[in-house]
């Protein structure tokens, strides 16, 4: 009988018990929120050796396999078999599942499933956290990478080396300025109902994340603009600069964007477009739309409001140097109280965490506040040059944008509506037109059947006799003088025949000489056409051009294209197809052959 396996020590049962080991807790993240999420992941983390668990697994339908990962092991299920997985491909789909969170909750207990998956996070804890915030708010990740991890006093630059984020300090800006704007949120709730829309003023206090995610994103991108291009550095003016990052970057982002900045007068050496960095307006990704500019503009005017019970205040302003860097003089009243506006624009431009702190001293009627912006080095500020203000800061570039966006789409509205109203046009006359010619065509087809009927059966028959008057019949034409006629005019040549005598006449009493008819386009621009003499014309011809109005219309039709070289068949289908019901037209027959 084998000897019985001894128990674990008390040592080793501590050891297998502790979750997290006292080196690793050192590296975890010490703030409030972190603290609390993953003492309540603890609190869900399934039961360790030794103690019985709820439901113990069934081996035939599930088993677990081994992946090491770096010296450890990740415990998995597998299908039937154990497979053997690399460190590298296991630590990529580890990798895969983090990426894949959209929250800082959600990403610390996924850190603390087993050991395996705590090693991958705190390889990688700095970029997965940016990741995370970034599918969390885009905005809110742009003004972190934008805000450096250390604070100056206004107006001053850093010429060190630029110190670098770590996972503590990255995670504790995020959490102060989170508070920043959740305590910001409750003081716009409070003094600016009368500037608030109801979708606002409810999205201010509700508990809902959804609801309330458009006030949190327009109020990191105010701070975002402010941190770029206000706090004392010189880019209050930079007007194109701040058009291209509510534009989510067009200009910086664009591969000629350096060699055309460079290669242009229009930009300052203080404009951001010369040495943007890569996330610049990437929290803006595609432009802001017009609602979402309208969020900024509405807030804005809102945080204005905070700090405004510092106005009227000039003798406690002067006496703390507000307007020791100025040149207005004691007794200006309308000068202090203007510059003192001035004073609080520049406040406004120095961001959320400002304006804050300021917001709840200018309440008091003591000067806390100018106490409290005089020990931040809030004092010692540069006016603005005469007829400047920096009143229009952040107004100036959204009202642009607005108006560009709502000038596009009512242009495009314009132009949809016109295209409509065009079409609408359009069929309003084909269908007048349709009237019209159903209107002006009282000639029933069939009547234009017998027409063309009796002018085949004319072609086809015997030569037309002309009207006998009291004149000598003329005699046969000769072969020369049938030579001078069209071929489509000439007479037919027929055996002779026998015909009734004619009854003559006595001859009408002579008429005045017609005056000469003038040439017709087409006969000026073609020569073959001549004008040949009524004497030496067809019979048919003659009757043609007389005025008489009782003549056929379609007959003097069809011989007037004959007579221009054309058949009688085209003729007749060429006036055919051009009847539009208002007639016989011959020069749009003429032109539907000569096109032909």
């Amino acid at each position: 009988m084998p000897p019985p396996i001894p128990r674990k020590s008390s040592a080793r049962r501590a050891k297998s018990d502790t979750y997290v080991s006292s080196d690793r807790v050192l590296h975890t993240p010490t703030t409030p929120v972190a603290r609390s999420t993953i003492a309540r992941a603890l609190s869900l983390r399934p039961s360790v050796k030794g103690k019985a668990p709820s439901a113990a697994p069934n081996p035939s339908t599930s088993r677990s396999s081994t992946f090491p990962i770096q010296g450890q092991h990740l415990r998995g299920p597998t299908a039937a078999s154990d497979a053997d997985v690399s460190p590298g491909g296991a630590e990529t789909v580890i990798l895969k599942v983090f990426e894949a969170l959209d929250d800082f909750d959600d990403l610390f207990a996924t850190a603390i499933v087993n050991k395996g998956f705590y090693s991958v996070f705190k390889r990688h804890e700095l970029s997965l956290m940016r990741k995370v915030l970034h599918a969390m708010s885009p905005s809110a990740w742009e003004h972190r990478e934008t805000c450096p991890p250390w604070t100056f006093e206004p107006g001053t630059e850093y010429d060190g080396p630029k110190p670098e984020y770590i996972p503590e300090t990255y995670l504790e800006c995020y959490v102060r300025d989170s508070c920043t704007i959740n305590a910001l949120q409750s003081l716009i709730h409070e003094r600016c109902q009368s500037l608030l829309r109801p979708r606002t003023a409810a999205a201010l206090v509700s508990t809902d994340p959804q609801e309330s995610s458009y006030v949190n994103d327009a109020l990191w991108r105010i701070w975002t603009f402010c941190e770029i291009f206000g706090c004392g550095k010189g880019r209050e003016d930079d007007i194109v600069g701040q058009m291209d990052w509510l534009k989510g970057g067009e200009l910086v982002h664009q591969q000629s964007c350096r060699a055309t900045i460079m290669s242009s007068d229009s930009f300052g050496l203080s404009s951001v477009l010369m040495c943007a960095p890569d996330y610049f307006a990437k929290g803006n990704a595609g432009g802001l739309t017009a609602e979402q500019l309208y969020d900024m503009t509405e807030l804005w005017n809102c945080l204005g409001v905070l700090i405004q019970g510092i106005y009227g205040r000039a003798v406690e302003a002067r006496q703390y140097g507000v307007f020791d860097r100025t040149d207005i003089e004691g007794g200006d009243i309308d000068g202090e109280e203007a510059m003192l506006e001035e004073w609080c624009s520049y406040l406004l431009t120095h961001g959320l965490s400002t304006i804050l702190d300021l917001a709840a001293a200018s309440t008091h009627p003591d000067p806390t506040v100018f106490t409290l912006a005089a020990s931040k080095g809030y004092m010692t500020w540069t006016p603005p040059p005469p007829g400047a203000s920096r009143s229009t800061f952040l107004k100036d570039a959204l009202s642009r944008v607005y108006e560009e966006k709502i000038a596009a789409a009512f242009a495009q509205s314009n132009r949809r509506q016109q295209a409509r109203e065009s079409s609408l046009r359009r069929s309003a006359e084909t269908a007048k037109r349709r009237e019209r010619g159903a209107s002006s065509a009282e000639r029933p087809f069939s009547e234009w059947d017998l027409v063309m009927n009796s002018l085949d059966s004319a072609g086809r028959g015997p030569p037309l006799m002309s009207r006998a008057f009291a004149q000598p019949t003329a005699p046969p034409p000769t072969l020369n003088q049938c030579e001078n006629v069209h071929p489509a005019l000439r007479p037919a040549q027929h055996p002779p025949t026998q015909h009734p005598p004619v009854q003559h006449y006595p001859a009408p009493a002579p008429a005045p000489a017609p005056a000469p008819r003038p040439l017709s386009t087409y006969t000026l621009s073609n020569p073959h056409v001549r004008e040949e003499p009524v004497s030496q014309q067809h019979p048919r011809q003659s009757q043609l051009y007389s005025d008489d109005p009782a003549v056929d219309s379609a007959d003097r039709a069809i011989f007037r294209i004959v007579e221009m070289g054309f058949t009688a068949e085209e003729a007749r289908r060429a006036l055919r197809v051009t009847d539009l019901g208002d007639g016989l037209r011959v020069d749009r027959a003429v032109e539907l052959l000569l096109r032909a």
